[in-house]
């Protein structure tokens, strides 16, 4: 221990030993235990793998932490995925959960790999008809009776909302639900709850029983970010941390797999709500602006590209990518129903904090006057024209829409505007009349 301790501090991403061992390690913890598929796979060997695994955690957990970088770094590394994806499903099947002795020892240690660890799906699986669950050998670990009735019983206390779901499923299925779960809400612990997303591409993953189940693990990840975003302990679960999560949600609303889009939409619902303040940063309501102005050229191309189409769109104002489909027809969808979802996302936010948006939305002296940073550079006067062809840009105009918008909860101005469109309208009665009398 103290040597792999030792070697986990020393190897940094420089070092040629780097891929190497760190593909080892992963290797070691997939390497415990068996593969047999028979009622008398639950020997006592099962418990002594476990003790071999968890004796592998600390030391991976200081390595990747030591060399924590972007995840692009990793891509290169041929076989890691894999590598990954296995020791997690290892990690599952020999009883490491957050309710597991295990699992509690070595928390920390989990929720470090999870920070740091990729999607238990690859990010090419949405163009492939087939799943890989039923072939990984892996996921068939320790299947016996009374384990695969274990691993049910855990997945439904997990999952209350899946019951009969979780009935139908078989073994295979079940670990690897109970990974996905295990994984996310570790990776939810830790700042981050954007990628559970991800799992959409998986074919397997959009519909039917395991489609219902990777839902409520969306859900319940979602959740558990906002529980500690809510607690206000600690600063990484602040509300502009919890804004940059909102862009990257807003981003899957606009995703060319409409499953993705139901499960983004259903994660900002639910962050709105609780933490309505995240869309009164920048980084989410200029997000949420730019993505109605790129859907509507995405859109805008049917009729100015008529024989070439663009996938890719990306706009530095709000720091936000995404790719659509060649369904123009899909993409008008998409941007009909994001367009409904943010009037209502942001009016519900200008009825309780009307100041703070209203000053993102509106022109730098008005968010002055309200007593917003002088910094800050609202979305209206940082706007270019470049690229705009003198077309309408939606988001400018959406922009302007909200921000002459009166919120509900401002009586007073309310009944400014009332009174002064009843004084108009009998004005103009009295203007009609006057053509009357003078005949």
């Amino acid at each position: 221990m103290s040597g792999r301790r030792r070697l986990s501090s020393d190897i940094k991403r420089s070092s040629p030993l780097y891929e190497t061992y760190l593909l080892h390690q992963l290797e070691t913890i997939v390497s415990k235990g068996d593969a047999h598929e028979s009622d008398n796979s639950r020997l006592p060997d099962v418990e002594l793998a476990a003790q071999e695994i968890a004796q592998l955690l600390p030391p991976l957990a200081t390595f990747v932490s030591e060399n924590a970088g972007p995840a692009k770094d990793h891509k290169d590394i041929e076989g890691l995925f894999n590598m990954q994806r296995d020791a997690w499903f290892n990690i599952v099947v020999h009883g490491f959960d957050l309710s597991s002795p295990l699992g509690k020892q070595y928390f920390q240690e989990l929720r470090l790999l999870a920070r740091y660890s990729q999607p238990l799906v690859a990010e090419d699986r949405a163009d492939r008809t087939e799943s890989d669950i039923e072939l990984n050998t892996v996921l068939r670990r320790g299947k016996s009776t009374e384990h695969a009735s274990e691993q049910k019983k855990h997945l439904m206390h997990l999952l209350p909302s899946c019951e009969p779901e979780i009935r139908s499923l078989n073994y295979s299925e079940v670990i690897f639900l109970s990974a996905v779960s295990l994984i996310e809400t570790l990776r939810a612990m830790s700042g981050d709850c954007t990628k559970v997303l991800q799992y959409f591409l998986e074919p397997r993953l959009r519909s039917g029983d395991m489609g219902k189940c990777m839902a409520a693990i969306a859900t319940g990840a979602v959740n558990m970010y906002l529980s500690k975003t809510l607690t206000g302990n600690v600063q990484t679960f602040s509300a502009p941390y919890v804004a940059q999560q909102l862009a990257l949600l807003l981003a899957g609303c606009c995703h060319r797999i409409s499953r993705v889009q139901q499960a983004a939409t259903a994660c900002v619902e639910l962050v709105v709500d609780q933490v309505p303040s995240a869309l009164c940063y920048k980084s989410s309501l200029f997000a949420l602006l730019e993505l109605l102005t790129i859907m509507w050229a995405g859109c805008l191309e049917k009729e100015t590209d008529e024989y070439e189409w663009k996938s890719k769109y990306n706009s530095p104002t709000g720091d936000i990518s995404i790719e659509l489909p060649d369904d123009y027809n899909f993409r008008r969808a998409t941007l009909t129903a994001f367009y409904k979802q943010s009037q209502k996302w942001v009016t519900k936010v200008l009825d309780i904090a009307p100041l703070d948006i209203k000053g993102l939305l509106q022109v730098r002296d008005v968010s002055a006057a309200y007593g917003l940073a002088n910094e800050i550079q609202t979305y209206l006067s940082e706007y270019h024209d470049e690229g705009v062809y003198g077309h309408v840009a939606l988001g400018r105009s959406f922009a302007l829409e909200m921000g002459s918008k009166i919120p509900s909860t401002d009586q007073r101005l309310g009944s400014y505007h009332v009174k002064r469109r009843h004084c108009l309208q009998y004005l103009t009665d009295l203007q009609e009349l006057s053509k009357f009398s003078k005949g």
